[in-house]
């Protein structure tokens, strides 16, 4: 527990923060295949690059459909000409694919693939496309939402490009649900008078070994110093000796300080969790929350004015472990339906703990970092990170799956369900894991051959590009565009 309220002249006396923790591992990894993209990838470009790419027509998603612009193509022989059905009956089905027809063009077009995207607006229906196009020698971008065409310009401006979406991530992460979730979190704000002053200059005095040991002892008298670990306490002293030792290398300087105009400020003190005019809380910094659509189920993890990790679940109130939990670096992992979620926090180490781990990661041995999951309905299980990079995922049901990189073991809910094939030498590549409504609905996706392979070692080739996992009445699909001479279909494949 840090200290809030040590004595003032504790306070003055310090100039340097506390050193923030480091990251104790810090993995970089290449990613081998072609990855299950999200829709805002490519809103990170930078305009530059953008522009670059557009007008050269050279970009990745541009080399990906050259063997699409054919209707000799195999996959593309007998499909119905209108694309077969409707909305709601899809449309023909080939080796397990479902096509729809949803655009055709008199123009000769390539599909900006990494440009476009599926499921928008919470309907996994709706798609928009990015085209280039050449007429008279020009290339022309267009955009094309739900079939019709909405734009068409020089390049491909920004607003074409969505900022989120429905589609699952698959890094775990749901900006458009976060974003949902901030007009639930109200700051407790109070006033403050700042008197006005007039400029003056300041000789800062040296301050003896007496006074720092004084100042310090009266620190040792407070709770918040009683509270402290050793460890704690043994950085406070040092950070107060040092921030002395600058202050006394500076003795006889003059500082000048301006004057100020005073008046009146807000400031945030804290932080509520408010729902249907109820309120939840008070935390020191925004909580982690989950509200469901109708209001009637809450989550919240997050640190109470005491400092003390807490947690509200199932209208209930209860205090987290200090040994355990943080409170303060945890996440929300989510479902492709949304429907479930969990709260996962990496587990807080022991000094000890610490530095097994620490002299363990230096000698190259391996090591796993654990995480605490706190469900929905508030029941509690700890899980292994076996790469320590964070990536977890859940499923429909609720289970939480993670994977081996090195050995190609996936896990769900801490324990083995699985291995899929490797290669000597190969690496296991998360982001290309598919995870389906339970957990006997997991492969990998090969951006090289366009293909899945599953626990079982069964692989289904089935000439993929850049897909978008998409969810729909609890079930989840792997959809992606093809082009088929002047038309495009939607392909949609249950995995």
């Amino acid at each position: 527990m840090k200290p809030k309220h040590l004595p003032l002249i504790c306070i003055s006396l310090v100039f340097l923060s506390h050193a923030s923790q480091a990251q104790l591992l810090k993995k970089i990894k290449n990613k081998v295949n072609k990855t299950v993209s999200n829709s805002g990838s490519s809103s990170e470009k930078t305009e530059e690059e953008k522009t670059t790419s557009e007008k050269k027509g050279e970009n990745d998603s541009s080399t990906a459909a050259t063997d699409e612009g054919s209707k000799s193509v195999k996959w593309c022989e007998g499909l119905d000409a209108t694309g077969g059905g409707s909305d709601n009956d899809g449309g023909p089905i080939k080796d397990g694919v479902e096509y729809k027809k949803v655009y055709s063009s008199p123009n000769g077009f390539t599909i900006l693939y990494d440009e476009s995207s599926l499921g928008l607006n919470n309907d996994s229906k709706g798609f928009r496309l990015v085209l280039s196009e050449r007429i008279n020698n020009n290339t022309q971008f267009v955009l094309v939402e739900n079939g019709k065409v909405v734009a068409t310009n020089a390049i491909v401006k920004p607003e074409w490009l969505p900022k989120g979406s429905s589609q699952t991530h698959l890094n775990g992460q749901d900006s458009d649900r976060e974003e949902a979730m901030k007009k639930y979190i109200v700051g407790d704000t109070m006033k403050q008078d700042i008197p006005k002053s007039d400029a003056k200059s300041v000789t800062l005095q040296k301050v003896d070994d007496d006074q720092v040991e004084m100042a310090l002892q009266m620190a040792r008298q407070t709770d918040d110093y009683k509270n402290m670990s050793e460890a704690e306490k043994k950085e406070f002293e040092e950070t107060v000796r040092a921030g002395m030792a600058k202050n006394n290398s500076m003795a006889g300087t003059i500082v000048n300080v301006p004057a100020q105009q005073g008046g009146t400020v807000a400031m945030v003190n804290g932080y509520f969790l408010v729902v249907k005019g109820k309120k939840y809380g008070k935390f020191i910094m925004p909580p982690v929350i989950d509200v469901s659509k109708d209001e009637t189920k809450i989550f919240a993890v997050g640190v109470n004015e005491e400092s003390v990790p807490v947690m509200f679940a199932n209208g209930k109130k209860t205090l987290l472990d200090q040994s355990k939990y943080a409170a303060m670096s945890g996440r929300i992992i989510r479902s492709p339906d949304k429907n479930k979620f969990v709260y996962i926090e990496q587990k807080k180490m022991s000094e000890k703990e610490l530095e097994e781990f620490t002299k363990a990661a230096s000698s190259n041995q391996r090591t796993k970092f654990q995480y605490n999951v706190i469900k929905s309905d508030g029941s509690i299980m700890m899980v292994a990170d076996h790469n320590n990079s964070g990536k977890f995922r859940l499923t429909n049901t609720g289970a939480l799956v993670n994977m081996d990189e090195e050995t190609g073991e996936v896990f769900a809910d801490n324990k083995r369900i699985g291995k899929f094939p490797m290669q000597s030498g190969d690496r296991l590549n998360p982001d290309a894991v598919l995870i389906g409504s339970d957990i006997s609905q997991i492969a990998y996706y090969s951006g090289n051959e366009g293909s899945f392979t599953y626990l079982d070692g069964t692989v289904k080739k089935l000439d993929i590009i850049f897909p978008r996992v998409i969810s729909k009445d609890s079930k989840s699909y792997l959809s992606w565009f093809r082009k088929c001479g002047k038309d495009i279909y939607i392909a949609k494949f249950a995995y």
